[in-house]
């Protein structure tokens, strides 16, 4: 996710990405627009590019995990995973990530509570992945936090980028008449 909004930044000649969101409250829902800086992602996700593993404290004695970071490969793989069953769910993508733990360790063994401690330490490691903003709405004062979808907008950016490139080599072939082999 990070990479692909670094992709789209580099290959956009804006300087910010648009986002259109609306209040979450029900009695305003005002339309709310913001640009996020570029820059300032890049800034995130350069640091978040230091360290491929991620250190997770258990609380227990000696019960330290670490992961490393998921891959488009993961990703990809865990598309078919049944997330209706939450926590099943993440004890099954945790095991993949683990690459060093105590000897007895086992994710099937964790609590809701681990996992959750577990959740948010990923978050901070990348927080692009999960990329929430808080906005204070300027009509009622609302303080909403916004989750950004910034694989889904760096898409959208990469899209028009490509519909140009395609208009241009277009304008370019039809000023040289060239054919469509050509």
């Amino acid at each position: 996710s990070s990479a692909l909004c670094m992709i789209a930044a580099e290959s956009s000649p804006q300087n910010e990405i648009p986002v259109e969101l609306q209040c979450g409250m029900a009695e305003c829902s005002a339309e709310l627009e913001m640009e996020i800086a570029i820059k300032e992602l890049q800034g995130i996700s350069e640091a978040a590019d230091e360290s491929d593993t991620i250190r997770v404290d258990l609380g227990r004695e000696e019960a330290t995990i670490v992961l490393r970071k998921p891959r488009g490969r993961d990703q990809l793989e865990w598309t078919v995973i049944d997330y209706t069953d939450t926590v099943g769910s993440a004890r099954k993508i945790l095991a993949d990530l683990i690459i060093d733990s105590s000897p007895d360790f086992s994710a099937d063994l964790l609590s809701e509570k681990q996992l959750r401690r577990i959740g948010r330490r990923c978050i901070a490691a990348d927080p692009l992945v999960d990329f929430t903003l808080e906005l204070n709405c300027p009509e009622c004062g609302y303080t909403n936090s916004c989750r950004i979808d910034l694989a889904g907008i760096s898409l959208e950016v990469l899209h028009r980028v490509q519909r140009k490139l395609i208009e241009s080599v277009h304008r370019l072939a039809s000023c040289y008449k060239w054919s469509e082999s050509e």
